[in-house]
């Protein structure tokens, strides 16, 4: 973990090309990584689905490489395909449908 530079009192985890994690849901892989920003691979199994979560301090941009799934962003739910985009920051979660 790193402070951040806009925010003393804030953290931030530190990524590395290569690392990765096996989750309940699926798994992801960070692809690069730099001080202000990183790229992931993010594959979830069919029927799973990632937590609802809240991000004061990042953006965030999907684009669905693979696949059919339901993206929730706020109070909107989005059915999302093959080279669908998302843009994102607040409350957030997503399922592979």
């Amino acid at each position: 973990m790193t402070h951040s530079k806009e925010d003393p009192n804030l953290t931030q985890k530190v990524y590395q090309a290569g690392q990765s994690d096996d989750r309940p849901w699926g798994r992801w892989k960070v692809v690069e990584a730099a001080p202000n920003f990183t790229l992931k691979t993010i594959e979830v199994n069919p029927g799973q689905r990632l937590s609802l979560q809240y991000h004061n301090h990042r953006s965030e941009h999907w684009v669905v490489v693979a696949g059919k799934g339901i993206v929730t962003i706020g109070g909107d739910t989005l059915r999302v395909d093959t080279g669908s985009h998302v843009n994102r920051s607040g409350f957030a979660g997503g399922s592979n449908s």
